[in-house]
């Protein structure tokens, strides 16, 4: 369809990839390319795309997500940004863990991503889009996740996690030297 034509046009451009394309084209395809198949759920569900990418995941509360994505479709609307790839939702039930993005809460994650070209070039068009957003669920409170990309600067941690003073204290009193810090987290707990 339609959709899927102009998405797979602004990989190839993006990416400078040329003719069927990569894996990561077939994350796109499979929409209009599916077949029947059959399989353990491991051999499935979980195919990871091994492609250098930009992979962003922000998770905001379930019960807001419907206004969020109206915020989404009237920004996209106002603005028209080049978008190099679908936005992503997954939603997951509230996580007892102080620290995870969906903490205390039912979630909705809202990925990203952003594809390297063949040459190690970023489309700017893509990472302006993938910025925008980002500050956009920031602002309605949206928690990053930690093992994807995001810009710390948009968070502040205490106000979006209950427990953030908590957490830090129960660090100092397991790791008082500090031990299990390293360069990225000593900074950002102390």
């Amino acid at each position: 369809n339609d959709t899927i034509d102009q998405t797979l046009a602004h990989m190839h451009r993006d990416t400078q990839i040329q003719g069927k394309g990569g894996k990561q084209f077939r994350t796109v395809t499979r929409f209009r390319d599916f077949t029947d198949v059959t399989g353990d759920i491991y051999q499935l569900f979980c195919r990871g795309i091994a492609v250098p990418q930009i992979n962003v995941e922000i998770g905001v509360p379930l019960a807001k997500t419907p206004a969020i994505i109206r915020r989404i479709k009237q920004w996209y609307a106002e603005n028209r940004p080049h978008m190099h790839y679908p936005i992503i939702l997954r939603c997951t039930g509230a996580s007892s863990a102080w620290l995870s993005p969906a903490a205390d809460q039912p979630t909705c994650f809202f990925g990203f991503v952003v594809y390297y070209a063949d040459d190690g070039s970023l489309s700017q068009e893509g990472l302006h889009f993938l910025t925008e957003v980002e500050k956009l669920l920031a602002e309605e409170g949206g928690r990053p996740h930690w093992g994807k990309y995001y810009d710390e600067e948009r968070y502040t941690w205490r106000d979006i996690y209950p427990q953030w003073d908590a957490f830090r204290a129960l660090r100092h009193q397991l790791d008082p030297q500090g031990r299990l810090g390293n360069d990225y987290i000593t900074p950002l707990f102390d």
